[in-house]
Parts: structure tokens; C-alpha cells; sequence
């Protein structure tokens, strides 16, 4: 049986009509222009539009933030309200995920707007590294302690074997290194003080 592909005028409007906003969307971001950005996803650019070599547009706008001289903040917000993927869609090897970025640029606004929509606090880089790995190693303590408190997982490793507190200890990041040690040892911690208080 064939099935019937035809589609009505009005959904072939539809679709063309997004399709024109993705382009508006994809090209403003590319181009600092944040006002037709924003004007694109509000009328009817879909948020987890991808460019040509298949990048999502917060991937994107993450990329060219940068707060003193190409200050997407409003957009990257308004594209996780819209329903963004704070992950960055599908993810790829290739793409550097949206939490990276964030921390690369030491923006825990935009940190914490991630977090709050949702973004995977262990996904990986290609080298096996996770966000906290990388606050670790950067001495980037308050990003250090908002993945920690969003449920990061110390323990993990990267594709060289080390964890975030062996990172910290290499880069000399003292701070870093004591954050991550209280953090691993407060189980043990909180057993003690319990097996203490029991008669």
C-alpha cells in the first residue's frame, strides 16, 4: 500500500515559513546580530535548529558569547525557554558540549541556566573529560561547587584514567583540590558523626 504523502498548502507554508526563520535564527547568531535572532525564534524559529554542519544554534551562540564584546546571554536564555536542548540536541563527539562553553567563559548565569534547564552535569568531551573534570583543573571553584551541588559525580574518570581531584592535584589548583576532597569524604563523615551519636 502507498501511503498518501501529500501535504496540505497551509502545513507547506508552515514549514517553509520555519524553515525561512531557522535560516534568520542560524544567520543572526553567526553574525552578533542577538535582536533578529531573538525576533526569528519568536516568530517561529525552531530552538533546536541545526546549521550546515549539523551545530545547534545554542551550541553556536554559546561558541560567540562573550560578555564584554558579543553578548548573546538574552538569546542563549531565550532558546532554553523555548525548549532549547541544554545538552546541545543529539550529542556528538565533535560537538563541545553547551556546560563547557559556559565554563570556558567563566558565565555562571549562564551555568546555572543550563543546570536549571536540564543539562547532564557528566557528559563527556572527546577526551573522556566532564564539566567538573574541567572547573577542576581551571580552578573555576564556584562553577566547581554549583556541578557538585547539581549531582556531578567526583569518581568518574577520563579516557586517561584520572579523575577531577587527580586534575586538580596536577594543576596545582589548590582550592579546587580541597572542595573536591571534603566533597569525597563527606559520606565517610556523616557515617562517623552518626556511629558516634548512636549509644
Amino acid at each position: 500500500m502507498i501511503k498518501n504523502t501529500h501535504i496540505s498548502h497551509e502545513d507547506a507554508v508552515a514549514q517553509a515559513h520555519r524553515i525561512r526563520q531557522n535560516a534568520r535564527l542560524i544567520f543572526s547568531i553567526y553574525h552578533g546580530d542577538q535582536i533578529t535572532a531573538l525576533d526569528a525564534l519568536a516568530n517561529g524559529a525552531t530552538p533546536n535548529a541545526c546549521d550546515a554542519d549539523g551545530v545547534p544554534v545554542l551550541v553556536a551562540a554559546l561558541s560567540l558569547h562573550d560578555a564584554q564584546h558579543n553578548n548573546l546571554e538574552l538569546l542563549i536564555t531565550e532558546l532554553l525557554h523555548a525548549g532549547a536542548s541544554p545538552d546541545g540536541g543529539e550529542q556528538t563527539p565533535s560537538i563541545t558540549p553547551p556546560l563547557a562553553y559556559a565554563l570556558e567563559q567563566e558565565d555562571t548565569y549562564l551555568l546555572r541556566c543550563l543546570l536549571k534547564a536540564g543539562a547532564s552535569v557528566n557528559v563527556r568531551d572527546t577526551d573522556g573529560d566532564t564539566p567538573l573534570m574541567q572547573a577542576a583543573a581551571w580552578g573555576k571553584t564556584e562553577a566547581l561547587s554549583m556541578l557538585l551541588a547539581a549531582g556531578a559525580d567526583a569518581s568518574l574518570r577520563n579516557n586517561d584514567g584520572r579523575t577531577a581531584l587527580d586534575l586538580a592535584i596536577e594543576h596545582e589548583e589548590r582550592t579546587s583540590e580541597l572542595l573536591l576532597e571534603k566533597h569525597l569524604l563527606a559520606p565517610y563523615a556523616n557515617a562517623t558523626k552518626h556511629s558516634n551519636a548512636t549509644p
